[in-house]
């Protein structure tokens, strides 16, 4: 029998690849989880961006009565603003479908620019009848 001391090459070999797959699947579970984080991050600020929107045009109904809407100028009804440096990190879409019955308000807020590419678009329906 030989005296063994030491590893071999091989056992040296299957146990750093070992330890290289233990790593990688770490680093993809931080990977998806940042990913997830983002996802999460921008959708809260896409709703609450909607919100505001949809609040706007409440106050705005509540202040001036119920008709109000209909007599908003076009460019108010139908609003595109963008943020962010020279409008590329997100854009909110606002459209007023105006009745003598009811009011449908949609908006839409659409992220272009993210730390992760990863799709956010959100949007918000809401009625509003006019008594």
């Amino acid at each position: 029998m030989r005296n063994k001391r030491g590893m071999t090459l091989i056992e040296i070999m299957v146990s750093v690849i070992l330890f290289v797959l233990c790593i990688a699947g770490v680093m993809a579970l931080i990977y998806h989880s940042t990913v997830a984080s983002y996802s999460v991050y921008y959708t809260y600020l896409a709703t609450n961006l909607a919100k505001n929107r949809i609040e706007w045009i409440r106050e705005h109904r509540a202040n001036k009565g119920y008709l109000s809407l209909g007599d908003l100028p076009a460019e108010q009804i139908d609003m595109i603003d963008r943020y962010g440096n020279s409008g590329e990190d997100f854009e909110r879409t606002t459209q007023v479908e105006y009745s003598p019955e009811q009011s449908k308000i949609t908006v839409m807020v659409d992220f272009k620019r993210r730390e992760v590419n990863v799709p956010i678009k959100v949007e918000l329906v809401t009625l509003l009848q006019n008594y």
